[in-house]
């Protein structure tokens, strides 16, 4: 199992109207990553899509059309990819805030649908929510997946743990007002677990985002020890970082938390 990884953070701008467009500045940057000598490239949440979501279930594509061309991708830049993208749920009518994660040979290894709905956004009405946890055997070991507000449920993030993931990957839109908390329960998310977290996000002003048309960046990687090894700026940018996957166990061994993890916990009501 290798324990050196560069990663990049693709802090991509918001998307707008024109899809495309979209597509085409995510690969220059992608591409730039890749030329830095990165080993895994991040994309923040539904960065296919503007976040205006009255705007996006009119736009949204078929799931095969953003799988190919992820595929693609991984196999032209020769890297692995994760990112948060919108694709149509046929079923419902709706869409789904849905997860990737492909291997540099494009085969997609992982897919991971965000479970926990901003209700205050309406996010209910217009997706349709996961059920499942998802972990992707990597060489670099065990792998989890979270969607942005996923971070604020920890029984979640406890049960990666607890089945052996190193490193978990967030994909995210945090608006300016929300990014100190964001960051804050990150650490606390990586500390209590001692794991590493990785969390993207879009930035910039939007035209048609809706509730998120200001978005923060400050895309960071918070270490096994809580610390935030790095954070990006506030505007669109592509941050390389190699982390050393090794620390996930020193840390476990030598602060034991999880093998002291009691199991289900009974009430006793005075």
């Amino acid at each position: 199992m290798r324990h050196q990884l560069s990663l990049s953070l693709i802090q991509s701008g918001c998307c707008e109207l024109d899809i495309d467009q979209q597509w085409c500045a995510l690969e220059e940057m992608l591409c730039i990553a890749a030329g830095q000598g990165s080993e895994w490239a991040v994309f923040p949440e539904l960065c296919n899509l503007p976040l205006d979501f009255s705007l996006a279930v009119n736009l949204v594509q078929e799931e095969e059309l953003v799988v190919c061309r992820l595929k693609n991708l991984a196999k032209r830049y020769n890297i692995w990819l994760t990112g948060s993208f919108g694709v149509r749920d046929r079923a419902s009518g709706k869409m789904r805030n849905r997860l990737y994660c492909l291997d540099p040979q494009g085969e997609l290894r992982a897919r991971y649908d965000k479970i926990h709905q901003i209700r205050r956004v309406n996010e209910q009405q217009y997706f349709v929510a996961g059920e499942h946890l998802v972990i992707c055997q990597t060489p670099w070991g065990r792998v989890g997946f979270a969607i942005c507000y996923d971070i604020h449920f920890p029984n979640m993030f406890r049960e990666y743990a607890l089945n052996g993931t190193r490193l978990i990957i967030v994909p995210s839109a945090i608006r300016q007002h929300r990014v100190d908390n964001w960051q804050r329960i990150c650490q606390v998310r990586a500390l209590e677990n001692q794991q590493y977290m990785v969390m993207m996000s879009s930035c910039g002003q939007s035209e048609h985002g809706g509730d998120f048309s200001s978005l923060a960046g400050r895309s960071s990687i918070m270490t096994p020890r809580g610390e935030r090894l790095v954070e990006a700026a506030t505007s669109s940018e592509i941050v390389t970082q190699t982390i050393d996957l090794s620390l996930v166990e020193k840390a476990r061994d030598e602060y034991p938390v999880l093998a002291a993890t009691a199991g289900p916990l009974a009430t006793r009501f005075f």
